[in-house]
């Protein structure tokens, strides 16, 4: 009987284990997207992000037009500076669910950012 009792707990012991892992390893979990910046577009150029986890959206500027340089989102505020065959990472975590354009300092360059 005493075996049984043992043979339970770790059952138990190895049902909470995982459960806790698989919990640990979602909230370590971020999205990473890699948006390259060449031949005058963002490949891809439409990125689909979940609200509320950590997302991020890595820009790499292939393109040595200067109109590449910067990147606008105009709703969300944002204008970041893309160096050539540099990666520039951009954490979307804090912002709501919604579609964000955004495009190059020109315009030349366009693309859509959904979360939800």
């Amino acid at each position: 009987m005493l075996w049984i009792s043992g043979a339970l707990f770790l059952l138990c012991l190895l049902i909470s284990t995982l459960t806790l892992h698989q919990h640990i390893k979602k909230r370590l979990r971020c999205d990473r997207i890699l948006v390259e910046v060449k031949d005058f577009h963002y490949r891809p150029a439409t990125v689909k992000l979940t609200a509320n986890e950590a997302n991020q959206i890595v820009f790499l500027r292939k393109d040595s037009n200067l109109c590449s340089e910067y990147l606008v989102f105009p709703e969300l505020g944002l204008t970041i500076r893309l160096k050539l065959n540099k990666q520039v990472s951009v954490n979307f975590s804090a912002y709501p669910p919604g579609e964000y354009e955004f495009y190059s300092a020109m315009n030349v360059y366009s693309g859509k950012l959904t979360i939800v």
